[in-house]
C-alpha cells in the first residue's frame, strides 16, 4: 500500500495581527487543541519557511505553513459505482444510493460507502481515512460529506454544533398537512438504554426541525425540512411524532404501501464553511428516481 496522502495548509497573516501562531490559527480557522498537539507529533510547523513552535508570534504578511501526516484506511477497498459530487484535498462529497450502509458495520463488512471510497483513492493514488461529518442511515439517499484529515472533520462538524451548516432533505409523509408550514420542538431520547429506537420525551436532548410544505397529494404530503438539531432519526422520529411518518420506515411507520420500498427521505444539500477558502460551499443532490415515481404516482391518484 503507498503511503499515506499528506495533508498541507498555508494562510497569510491577516493585515493588524500581531500574536501567537496558536491563538492565530484557533481564531480563524477553527484550530482545536487536540488538531494542534496531533501537528506537534506527527506533522511540522513553519513560519516564513522556518521550523517554529505554535508559541512563537507572528504578525501581518507572515506565511504560516502546516503540514499532517495521513492515515491509512480502516477497512478493505471493494470496488461500487459512486456519484461522487466533488472532491478536493480537503472533502469528498457523495449522493449516497439507498440502500446503502455508510461504514462498515458486524453485517455489511465490504459494501459500504467507505470501502467504495477507498476503491475511488486507490485509483486516484489518494491513501487516507474517511472521515464522516454526517451519517445518514442505509435507507436514507443523498449528501454526505467526508472530510480528508482530523482537522477537517473537526473544521466541519463543529459548525453543525453551532448552528452553521445548513441541511435541507425532503421527505414524502402519510396524511396531509394543513399547515403550509412549521416548527416541531421535541426533545429526543432512546426508548430504551441500549436500543435502536427513539422516541419523544420530555428528558431527552433538544431537538428542533422546521418543515415546509411542497406539494399535497390525495392522502399524502411532500416535505421539505430543515435540521436545527443533529439527533439520530430526528425527522423520522419528529414527523411520526406531530402524526405524519414517513411512508416506508420500517422502523417508525412500517405500514405497506404501493409508492416506496424504503423510506421516503432524502438529504438533499449541505452547506458549510469551506476549510480552506473560508467560504460558504453548498452541494445538492437530485431527488432520486424511487421517490420522483412515487410523487408521480400519488399526483396521478390526485388528479384522479
Amino acid at each position: 500500500m503507498r503511503k499515506p496522502t499528506k495533508a498541507y495548509y498555508e494562510y497569510v497573516v491577516r493585515e493588524g495581527y500581531s500574536g501567537s501562531i496558536e491563538s492565530y490559527l484557533k481564531d480563524n480557522f477553527n484550530y482545536s487543541s487536540r488538531v494542534i498537539t496531533r501537528n506537534k507529533k506527527e506533522g511540522y510547523l513553519r513560519l516564513n519557511g522556518k521550523d517554529v513552535y505554535f508559541k512563537e508570534i507572528c504578525k501581518e504578511g507572515d506565511i504560516i505553513s502546516l503540514c499532517f501526516a495521513g492515515e491509512y484506511p480502516d477497512c478493505d477497498a471493494v470496488e461500487m459505482p459512486l456519484d461522487i459530487i466533488h472532491e478536493d484535498d480537503d472533502v469528498i462529497i457523495i449522493n449516497k444510493s439507498p440502500n446503502t450502509v455508510v461504514h462498515p458495520t458486524k453485517s455489511h463488512q465490504t459494501d459500504t460507502l467507505s470501502n467504495g471510497i477507498y476503491a475511488h483513492w486507490e485509483k486516484i493514488k489518494h491513501t487516507g481515512k474517511v472521515r464522516f461529518v454526517n451519517r445518514l442511515d442505509m435507507d436514507t439517499s443523498g449528501i454526505v460529506v467526508g472530510a480528508k484529515n482530523k482537522y477537517v472533520h473537526h473544521f466541519v462538524q463543529s459548525q453543525s454544533m453551532e448552528n452553521i451548516t445548513e441541511k435541507y432533505y425532503y421527505a414524502i409523509v402519510k396524511g396531509v398537512i394543513p399547515d403550509d408550514s412549521g416548527l416541531i420542538d421535541a426533545p429526543i431520547i432512546r426508548e430504551e438504554e441500549f436500543g435502536l429506537i427513539r422516541i419523544v420525551r420530555e428528558d431527552g436532548d433538544p431537538s428542533q426541525t422546521i418543515y415546509e410544505v411542497v406539494e399535497r397529494f390525495r392522502n399524502h404530503t411532500l416535505l421539505k425540512l430543515k435540521l436545527l438539531t443533529g439527533r439520530t432519526h430526528q425527522i423520522r422520529v419528529h414527523l411520526k411524532h406531530i402524526g405524519y411518518p414517513i411512508i416506508g420506515d420500517f422502523l417508525y411507520f412500517p405500514e405497506e404501501n404501493p409508492y416506496m420500498s424504503r423510506q421516503a427521505l432524502h438529504a438533499a444539500s449541505f452547506s458549510f464553511i469551506h476549510p480552506r477558502t473560508n467560504e460558504r460551499v453548498t452541494y445538492t443532490a437530485p431527488m432520486p428516481e424511487d421517490m420522483q415515481n412515487a410523487i408521480e404516482m400519488m399526483r396521478r391518484e390526485t388528479g384522479e
